[in-house]
């Protein structure tokens, strides 16, 4: 069949009977240019002119249609082979992209990867530990119960699809979708959660009487790839609630479609926001469709949602935060950004059309567009890419190569069509802008095919555009994706380090009065012991010890006061709730305040202000009784956790924690010195020698009570990367463009939790104190909490004793599906303003208040409790939990609407990049580093790996854990070679394997398999 003219291609039975006309073309003239965009234009102009020379009515004699006969002969043969060569039906091959990877979503195979859930590649990372709990990498489906109705992600947005959950077994999830299938997930993404949506547990256990009664992980995952399942009529009544749901959540975008239609218009501002699923709904929907006047009805939610993840242009769902009240938070992207891709969008497509046009006038005619503004930028960046190659190699790994010579001036001087390309690049490739499957994807690639430097590239994907903004100088050589995909509201990054609160936001950073200075009390009689690295500058708590006259002991945890000073609603306030945490990431440490004012006014110091939680401690341990006093510090002493472990008798290292070092680079010169006088053992008296007895051995005694409750009792040590940039010239350039000289230092060794258990212990307890405090008189805070814990006690004590902590005890990593279970059965942790339990810590009630200097949900603790305290003073009693509120900084509407959701998603983008992807990227660049060779002796790398496997995805990936500093890689089907099948794969195998390919943007190490090593160890 002929296409229409305006079609870009004809079959090939119509090109085959035009050979007069093809022989024409032929002996026109060659296109001018010899580059391959022009070469692709000519292609595309010849064959238009090919189509306009080819006759297109349906009746033309050279059409030949096959006769019915030879169609019905056709099937007859084909049924007989059939019969005579019977088979079992297989399934074809999957040509899904794996996670991550730039697919074709628009005309791919949406019923064989539609239905693949996405689950969070960091699900197979180890937890981290940061002194007061347990971090998830991922958790984002920690807390769904069996009956609640999701949405799942999946690999391509153009579909979503409705599952109900039927339950967690053996840490899997298990779903049941609107399509009639049933599957299984241990880390599935979630962005919508209706709860308890089918309330009635006979309705679910219909469904799963019928489900395979199959328990391994690996036999799991071959089920879910093969399709077997309970029929459609098992599970016809949960399609039923599920189609209904679906057709209320229409009627409501039917009913608001204008609205709904317009909401970036309504929300979108100068500047990016976060806001939750419930405030958009606030401001598209009127507030007649509340329930009871207070909630939105999930299905009108849904409809808001469906409208908000169809468009990514201008909504960003953040997954990596989870969610809260039941939906992700979304990014509203300024209007500026958005302007700005549709601008790109236009010049990248106008120079292909201007292409075209030169190319189809080669063939006859003249031009008859202008040339684009998009040469210029072709240009200049082809003479940055050149010059750049000159001192680094570019390199297929994600990142450029090490410096050889002096580099040169970076190319400033871009002109506006060039800027805009270039933060379309950066949006694409450095700050994660688009989802794998978004259509605008492939200007990213067209531009970088028009600079024509990248041919060597496997693929013109988002690791290659993260190169290329390296070799213009946009971005440092070693800079960290992560950083760049931090993107949150009022933040920018450094040009070399760190991240700053925008300029325009600035404002004054003057401290006002002391609004507790008359309740202070001098604790002028105690001293107080600050325990924390030499290096530190932030001096957040202390602790001091004295007897107790009702008998046992008072513990004291002075914490640094900045609340008393710093009003939640000033320039300092704000600059905290903006950046929540401060920022460890190696090479681009950034203080929560980032004002020396705020660290000398109040970082712990004789005559400094304190905020005091004070816990009465009996010898076995128990908490007697509790209170909170502002205080005045006069004696403090300061030491490292290593001093005090010699003090109290903690000699060595601990067993458990591997000695492994790696380094790559040339090492600083020297080290920093401390910041302050540190004591040593043998300069303390013999007081303080015994109060720090005391306070180690009522410490012990406080962890007892925790690990009796179900605490976590060992958490293993975990990598930590230090960098160094002694050896590195960087020099700023207009417009934002930066040179670099030399490669940073990077070492990469196991350390501890904590320095001394004394101080994990003690903090614990005052956020144990705190906690309580605000219990009793029911001041909202952000209780940290574990949502299923209490209904699942018996699970967790039996799943605990018997088989995640004797194994942690031995010193050995537990499998990656025990400490699923953990996290499913716990429901991770949680911030919310109605106490509740922790599990991982083993307390009753617990909330972070021991580090204001360095975390606002801290600030926020002693904003409340501060303004308790002066009214309990006002009124000369204590306060009741019926006490009226309005004296509260927040209300806990305001705690919950306004300050938790963006709250939530600050903490865990910021967690993530300092604890995850921040060390894992600096962890992938040492080690490529080291595998390409580096000059540093201790930059060695074994030949081989060993390779334990954690996770299979049938026909697609093997995922699992090198014996080099636990990192996690990945091998391929065809990298398995002969010495498996990843059918006969289980998690647990262990292979000796090779490095075959570095992605430090993608975060992804490949690996081969040379040798199975043993067969499923336990």
């Amino acid at each position: 069949m002929l296409r229409a003219a305006r079609q870009s291609y004809v079959c090939w039975r119509c090109e085959s009977r035009t050979a007069p006309a093809e022989a024409a073309l032929r002996l026109t003239p060659s296109s001018p240019p010899s580059t391959r965009e022009s070469r692709r234009a000519l292609s595309i102009a010849r064959r238009l002119q090919l189509a306009r020379s080819l006759p297109s009515s349906p009746g033309s004699d050279d059409v030949r249609i096959r006769s019915e006969s030879q169609e019905s002969y056709i099937r007859q043969r084909l049924r007989a082979w059939e019969i005579e060569n019977p088979a079992v039906a297989v399934n074809p091959p999957s040509d899904g992209p794996t996670h991550g990877v730039l697919q074709n979503a628009l005309t791919g195979d949406v019923l064989e990867h539609g239905y693949r859930p996405e689950r969070d590649m960091n699900e197979d990372a180890q937890p981290q530990f940061d002194g007061e709990e347990l971090v998830n990498a991922a958790g984002t489906a920690a807390n769904l119960e069996a009956g609640d109705l999701i949405e799942i992600s999946t690999q391509s947005w153009r579909i979503q699809i409705l599952a109900i959950c039927l339950g967690k077994f053996n840490g899997y999830g298990h779903f049941y979708t609107n399509s009639g299938r049933w599957f299984t997930s241990y880390g599935i993404k979630t962005r919508f959660v209706v709860k308890h949506f089918i309330k009635d547990p006979a309705e679910l256990q219909k469904f799963i009487a019928v489900l395979p009664a199959v328990t391994p992980s690996d036999a799991l995952e071959s089920l879910n790839d093969l399709g077997p399942g309970p029929s459609r009529e098992a599970g016809g009544h949960l399609i039923h609630h599920m189609a209904r749901f679906e057709d209320a959540a229409r009627r409501v975008h039917l009913g608001y479609t204008e609205n709904l239609a317009n909401a970036f218009e309504k929300l979108a501002g100068p500047e990016m926001r976060l806001m939750s699923l419930a405030r958009i709904a606030d401001a598209l929907l009127p507030a007649s469709l509340k329930k009871n006047k207070t909630t939105f009805p999930p299905e009108a939610l849904y409809a808001v949602h469906m409208v908000l993840s169809r468009n990514d242009v201008s909504f960003r769902p953040l997954d990596r935060a989870g969610r809260t009240q039941n939906s992700c938070v979304f990014a509203i992207n300024s209007v500026p950004d958005v302007k700005n891709i549709a601008i790109v969008e236009g010049l990248v497509r106008y120079y292909y059309y201007y292409l075209a046009d030169v190319a189809a006038s080669s063939v006859g005619g003249s031009p008859s567009l202008s040339p684009p503004e998009f040469i210029s930028f072709l240009e200049l960046a082809r003479k940055a890419v050149d010059q750049s190659r000159r001192s680094r190699d570019w390199t297929p790994y994600g990142v450029i190569g090490q410096s050889k010579r002096r580099a040169n001036q970076p190319q400033n001087e871009w002109g506006r069509a060039g800027m805009a390309i270039i933060e379309f690049i950066h949006a694409w490739a450095a700050s994660d802008h688009f989802s794998s499957s978004s259509r605008l994807n492939w200007i990213g690639g067209a531009v970088l095919r028009a600079i024509n430097r990248y041919g060597n590239a496997e693929t013109l994907d988002k690791s290659v555009g993260w190169t290329f903004l390296q070799e213009i100088g946009r971005i440092t050589p070693w800079d960290i994706h992560a950083r760049h995909a931090l993107r949150l509201p009022g933040v920018e990054l450094g040009l070399q380090s760190g991240l700053r609160v925008r300029k325009s936001d600035a404002g004054s950073t003057a401290l006002e009065p002391d609004r507790l200075a008359s309740l202070r009390k001098d604790f002028s009689g105690s001293t107080v012991y600050c325990i924390d690295a030499k290096d530190a500058n932030d001096i957040d708590d202390g602790v001091s010890v004295e007897e107790a006259k009702e008998g046992g002991h008072w513990i004291h945890v002075h914490v640094a006061d900045p609340a008393s000073r710093i009003h939640p609603n000033s320039w300092l306030g704000n600059r905290a709730a903006t950046l929540p945490l401060t920022v460890y990431l190696p090479g681009h440490h950034e203080p929560m305040f980032g004002d020396e004012v705020v660290r000398e006014a109040f970082s712990l110091a004789p005559g400094r202000p304190s905020l005091t939680f004070s816990a009465r401690v009996t010898d076995a341990g128990e908490i007697a009784d509790y209170n909170i006093t502002p205080g005045i510090l006069r004696d403090v002493v300061y030491m490292t956790p290593e001093h005090v472990s010699a003090a109290l008798g903690e000699t060595g290292r601990p067993e458990s924690i591997p000695t492994q070092v790696f380094e790559v680079g040339k090492p600083p010169a020297a080290l920093e010195p401390a910041s302050k006088k540190m004591t040593k053992p043998e300069e303390l008296s013999q007081r303080q020698v015994e109060e720090l007895r005391t306070l180690g051995r009522l410490a012990n005694a406080l962890e007892k009570v925790c690990l009796e409750k179900g605490a976590m009792p060992v958490f293993l040590p975990r990598p930590s990367v230090k960098v160094s940039l002694d050896h590195v010239q960087m020099t700023d350039y207009p417009n934002g463009f930066i040179r670099c000289q030399g490669d940073p230092y990077i070492r990469i060794s196991y350390n501890s939790s904590s320095g001394s258990s004394l101080v994990s212990s003690l903090m614990k307890t005052a956020g144990q104190v705190a906690a309580r405090w605000c219990r009793d008189r029911s001041i909202p805070i952000p209780y940290r909490v574990s949502p299923l814990s209490k209904k699942n006690a018996k699970a967790l004590h039996d799943f605990c004793q018997h088989l995640l902590y004797p194994l942690l005890a031995t010193g050995k990593q537990p499998p990656q599906e025990q400490f699923r279970t953990l996290f499913g059965l716990t429901g991770g942790q949680e911030i919310s303003a109605t106490p509740g339990p922790n599990f991982i810590m083993g307390l009753d009630l617990y909330t972070k208040a021991t580090s204001p200097l360095r975390r606002y949900s801290d600030m926020l603790v002693h904003w409340q409790i501060e303004s308790a305290l002066l009214e309990e003073a006002r009124l000369g009693i204590p306060l009741s939990k019926t006490s009226d509120q309005s004296y509260l900084c927040f209300s806990k509407q305001d705690m919950e609407n306004v300050v938790f959701p963006s709250l939530h998603v600050r903490e865990r983008y910021i967690a993530a990049l300092d604890k995850l992807d921040g060390n894992i990227e600096w962890m992938l660049q040492a080690l490529l580093r080291g595998w390409l060779g580096d000059s540093n002796p201790a930059a060695k790398l074994p030949e081989t790996f060993r390779f334990t496997v954690s996770h299979v995805v049938p026909k697609v990936v093997v995922t699992g854990v090198l014996d080099w500093f636990g990192l996690t890689a990945s091998i391929a089907p065809g990298a398995l070679g002969d010495v498996a099948t990843i059918a006969s794969i289980k998690t647990g195998d262990a292979f000796e394997v090779e490095i075959v390919n570095i992605n430090v943007t993608g975060g992804k190490v490949d690996v081969k398999a040379l040798r199975r090593l043993e067969e499923q160890s336990v």
